[in-house]
């Protein structure tokens, strides 16, 4: 039988993409060709004219929800007319499992996706066991399949050299901080995992040879590369990474790292692993997780690191010539009036110093021990605050747009009733 995987694209998702479809070429699944969509509209013609198996793959974020529950309602008659199956996998899907199988889709993939995908198609194939992190509804319960899948995330090439699809590279997978607010632990797990040095440079070596010369990392903390926990720097495995990567590139190859996609962990800016970024990055931007200026909140999210370790890092990376970006979020659960003036505080201090900020609000994420809670109200002074430094170009972010997302997610999902 014949498989096609039809994926459907958003600026958002295309890395998860690469991912999936550098999974399905390590695995060597039996599939006959993948595809891309970005409208419903685009999807009717593709269907109709593969013959065989069509997978209809989502991977989405749960800001993106409301929009890909919609469209799927739009497209019901479609892929029922032509043998097609809906997965859904990602951030969104992965925590709230039985809802988005309540919403169209046949098949949920909970978690890391690039290995139980293939074993999905094989399925397919020669109707074998689903993998165990695959969820379908019967008599309207939630059930999974029972096959243990090998996750050999390290071992598995960023890009597909089939389709040539290059972008940023995840190098650590998972997080062991559990952030209240934050689903990468439910996704990802909280043992960290970090991509073969072997495997990366192989990968770095085929963009070269296809003339891509700019190198980006994907990382939760990109100073925790090689960490055997996560918790603590393992400098050599970090000059091991930078100095292998450098000596790849040709003259004019940058490496960014640090900078988005990825963030630091303040406790983990020293001034050892500034001046390895110093000696090998050409970002001149270092994202910075702050996320408060209380330290009441920072306990109560379980950061796991105070105030004065967001000044530190801010110090050393202003003093070695980097300008910080440093994250915070607004409206979390139990946040006070009293809480968020302590984060202006903190954010006035950080832009006398050089810092720009990045400001987000709130979204209850499922799967996130806050993703139950309602987002707590910005107030008006903190309002204008914000929208002053915007003005000055000392803030920027999506605050504003977040805040009705979480709103929306709030009522939505019926969360902190």
């Amino acid at each position: 039988m014949k498989v096609y995987i039809l994926f459907r694209s958003y600026r958002y998702n295309r890395y998860s993409i690469n991912a999936l479809v550098a999974g399905l070429e390590y695995h060597n699944a039996p599939f006959n060709g993948i595809c891309e969509f970005d409208s419903p509209a685009g999807i009717a013609q593709m269907v109709a004219k593969l013959s065989g198996k069509k997978i209809i793959a989502y991977s989405f974020m749960s800001p993106q929800w409301r929009e890909v529950s919609k469209e799927w309602h739009l497209l019901q008659r479609i892929l029922k007319k032509h043998d097609c199956v809906l997965v859904a996998g990602g951030p969104h899907p992965s925590g709230a499992v039985k809802k988005v199988l309540q919403e169209g889709a046949d098949f949920v993939c909970a978690g890391t996706g690039e290995g139980a995908l293939s074993y999905f198609v094989k399925h397919l194939c020669d109707d074998g066991t689903l993998p165990k992190n695959f969820f379908f509804l019967e008599n309207d319960k939630v059930k999974s399949g029972i096959e243990s899948v090998a996750d050999d995330w390290e071992f598995i090439p960023p890009f597909s050299k089939l389709y040539g699809r290059f972008g940023p590279i995840e190098i650590t997978r998972g997080c062991p901080f559990r952030c209240s607010y934050c689903e990468t632990p439910v996704l990802k797990g909280t043992k960290v995992r970090h991509k073969a040095l072997d495997v990366l440079f192989d990968s770095i070596r085929l963009m070269v040879q296809k003339g891509k010369t700019d190198v980006r990392f994907i990382s939760p903390n990109a100073l925790s590369y090689g960490s055997p926990d996560g918790r603590i720097v393992n400098m050599d495995a970090l000059y091991s990474l930078l100095e292998g990567v450098k000596r790849i590139l040709p003259p004019e190859g940058r490496i960014f790292f640090g900078s988005f996609p990825s963030e630091v962990r303040p406790e983990f800016v020293n001034a050892s692993t500034v001046q390895l970024m110093k000696e090998f990055c050409s970002n001149s931007q270092v994202v910075v997780g702050a996320q408060s200026g209380s330290e009441r909140m920072l306990k109560k999210m379980r950061r796991g690191h105070s105030v004065d370790d967001v000044v530190k890092a801010c110090e050393e990376l202003v003093s070695a010539g980097f300008k910080p970006s440093v994250d915070f979020i607004f409206g979390l659960p139990y946040e006070s009036d009293e809480d968020m003036m302590a984060s202006l505080r903190l954010i006035e201090k950080l832009v006398s110093m050089g810092a720009r900020i990045h400001a987000h609000a709130f979204l209850p994420l499922p799967g996130s021990r806050w993703g139950g809670r309602k987002p707590t109200s910005i107030p008006s002074f903190v309002r204008r605050r914000l929208e002053s430094l915007i003005a000055s170009g000392k803030l920027f972010g999506q605050w504003m747009h977040q805040e009705r997302i979480g709103m929306e997610l709030a009522e939505r999902e019926g969360v902190g009733r």
